[in-house]
């Protein structure tokens, strides 16, 4: 009987450690996700908006309707 309470304690022990390794490891995936996306927007926003707070895609559009009319 005390084997079987050493075993389940051993197995409640292992299960602890992976569930906060596998805890840690998706904060710091999530973490990268973002701080990734938000360099991609800054990117996008200093390439392709000249550093405007907005883009002018409708700007464009209304162009280029125009100059089918």
């Amino acid at each position: 009987m005390t084997d079987n309470i050493l075993q389940e304690t051993l197995y409640n022990s292992v299960k602890q450690i992976i569930e906060k390794g596998r805890s840690t490891v998706f904060k710091a995936v999530n973490y990268t996700m973002i701080i990734s996306n938000w360099e991609i927007g800054c990117e996008i926003v200093e390439i392709e908006q000249e550093g405007q707070d907005k883009a002018q895609y409708g700007k464009y559009i209304v162009f280029e309707r125009k100059q089918q009319i």
